[in-house]
């Protein structure tokens, strides 16, 4: 692993909601949730500035951990629109799952095409302090560009060309 130290710029979403990741990730550590943050903080993680709305994450699938999740989440205001009650199994079912909370929107990925599972990703993680005292796991530079060549949106495409100027083709 090599460390890498990044601040992501806290934006403001709406009048009403605002982004922040950082606050988000230390539920996340201080609940002892294991997941790996992928998406657009990883890609501000490995050099290319712009700017998202949500944090995108992989959970491990484990039942403790699902729950875990679960009450992190609900602990931070999670809400989520069409269900009452997040709970670890309805978290762990395959799936995209967004929730909005008192921080900002959380993308929970579970068992997505195109994404790699928690345990690749965990084991070619690195880690990146996001504010201070606060560190996230963020998915390896191989495997954020193998998602985003598998999500071929034009955000992806445009955040490959950058992290290509940044790090080399790969």
């Amino acid at each position: 692993m090599r460390p890498c130290a990044s601040r992501t710029a806290v934006a403001s979403m709406t009048a009403e909601t605002t982004f922040e990741p950082d606050q988000v990730v230390r539920a996340l550590n201080d609940a002892g949730v294991e997941y790996v943050v992928v998406g657009g903080l990883a890609v501000a993680a490995h050099g290319v500035v712009r700017a998202t709305r949500d944090l995108d994450l992989v959970p491990a699938g484990s039942e403790a951990n699902m729950d875990r999740l679960a009450r992190c989440l609900v602990a931070v205001g999670a809400e989520h629109p069409i269900q009452d009650q997040l709970t670890g199994t309805s978290l762990a079912r395959p799936a995209s799952f967004k929730v909005t909370t008192r921080y900002g929107e959380v993308q929970v990925l579970n068992r997505v095409r195109g994404v790699p599972p928690f345990e690749q990703l965990q084991r070619d993680q690195i880690t990146v302090e996001i504010a201070p005292g606060v560190i996230a796991p963020v998915c390896s530079l191989p495997h954020l560009r193998a998602m985003k060549r598998a999500a071929d949106r034009p955000r992806d495409h445009v955040d490959l060309a950058e992290l290509d100027v940044l790090h080399g083709t790969g």
